[in-house]
């Protein structure tokens, strides 16, 4: 992992957590429009399946020594695997549900996901691709082939910006997932000292897994291979735990499009209005 790599993962790190809830706050004022609809719910909270939890585990469970080791290098060994495929549920609203689902390539910085969405009024909406490329956030944007052909560019689909986890909320999902790798594990004594606990165990996806709180996050980890299954995290502008599973951890390769089919959003300002696609 070179030095640059590292640097640049911990800028994403420190963007993340700067929109997830430390202890208080609320809902910005995003526009309806930005990256992820306001009307919108990213999905429901998936039942995470028959829950077995020691009596004795509550969110205050100071953590043993063990299960701090366990903790301190959860993260490092989604570094260690390289990749997964990420599966995200946010809270957003009531008028519909999206869900985000595809690979992540934590060694390139990269992921690409299929946006879904299902309207609670039965309008259809096309599923739409969403691309992080390192510090760069690529979205498909319906409409803009027709008119970017219009004025010469055919086979243009989709926008590109740079990544803004501190005012876009589908920046900061795309940010947050990427921060769930680190090149070197945390202090497992430091853990035990700090605001974290031991959770119990359940069952996520058919494999029991033991879970632990660290602040307001809590994180779901197979004991066996210390891989991490899934995270709860509190987010200011929603009012539930954005939900993300992990599951078949290991390299990944992402698609981009070819260049001809990318353009810089700083250069069609005009078209993102007509498009009603806001700039971050």
């Amino acid at each position: 992992m070179t030095v640059s790599r590292t640097n640049r993962r911990r800028a994403i790190v420190a963007l993340a957590l700067t929109v997830v809830i430390a202890g208080c706050g609320g809902k910005d004022s995003e526009s309806p429009s930005t990256a992820v609809p306001a009307s919108t719910v990213i999905g429901p909270t998936v039942p995470a399946g028959p829950t077995t939890v020691d009596p004795r585990a509550d969110d205050q469970r100071r953590l043993t020594t063990g299960q701090a080791l366990r903790l301190s290098q959860m993260l490092l060994k989604n570094d260690q695997a390289k990749g997964a495929v990420a599966e995200m549920f946010v809270p957003f609203g009531s008028g519909a549900t999206i869900t985000l689902r595809g690979p992540i390539d934590w060694a390139g910085d990269q992921g690409s996901f299929v946006m879904s969405t299902t309207r609670s009024d039965g309008v259809a909406v096309p599923d739409s691709r969403v691309i992080w490329d390192r510090g760069s956030l690529l979205t498909e944007v319906d409409g803009l082939e027709k008119s970017m052909e219009a004025r010469g560019r055919p086979g243009v689909t989709f926008v590109q910006r740079a990544l803004n986890p501190q005012t876009a909320s589908l920046d900061q999902l795309v940010a947050f997932v990427g921060s769930l790798a680190v090149d070197r594990a945390e202090n497992p004594i430091l853990l035990r000292q700090g605001d974290t606990a031991f959770l119990g165990s359940k069952t996520v996806d058919g494999v029991v897994v033991e879970g632990y709180r660290f602040g307001k996050t809590r994180y779901w980890i197979d004991p066996s291979s210390g891989l991490l299954r899934r995270v709860e995290a509190r987010f200011a502008r929603y009012d539930e735990s954005v939900v993300i599973t992990l599951t078949d951890h290991g390299p990944r390769t992402i698609d981009l499009p070819p260049a001809s089919a990318v353009v810089d959003a700083a250069t069609i300002p005009d078209v993102l209005s007509e498009l009603n696609v806001p700039n971050p």
